[in-house]
């Protein structure tokens, strides 16, 4: 695991101990007036033989990284007034089908808690 990496997983770790000290969760449930989401983010990629294998697996792994990071980002464009981060777990699997057919899958799930902005009632 890269310096890179463990700074990011020490950074949402942190982040995910700022908010369970403002906002706490109840019972793994999100406070009055929050919701509690979750997110699955699956790539798959060929390997290039003549690259290294390393390279692509880490250029996957900052793909869907990059994807968590802007979970937020987008439920707050769609619907939120705030959102937070509250978990992060990631899954890397290699396998070689055959001596042809190389390939790397990353896995990324990511838990948030979001206020959704309020609704007007409609009109009669």
């Amino acid at each position: 695991m890269t310096r890179r990496y463990l700074a990011a997983i020490i950074i949402l770790t942190a982040n995910t101990a700022a908010w369970s000290q403002t906002m706490p969760l109840r019972g793994g449930r999100a406070p009055d007036g929050y919701i509690s989401l979750s997110s699955n983010i699956t790539i798959s990629m060929p390997f290039d033989k003549s690259q290294d294998i390393e390279a692509q697996q880490k250029a996957a792994m900052e793909s869907v990284y990059r994807m968590i990071k802007n979970s937020c980002e987008l439920v707050v464009d769609a619907f939120a007034e705030s959102c937070e981060i509250t978990g992060v777990s990631s899954n890397v699997n290699m396998s070689n089908r055959n001596d042809r057919e190389m390939s790397v899958t990353v896995s990324g799930q990511v838990q948030m808690v979001a206020k959704p902005r309020a609704v007007a009632a409609p009109n009669p």
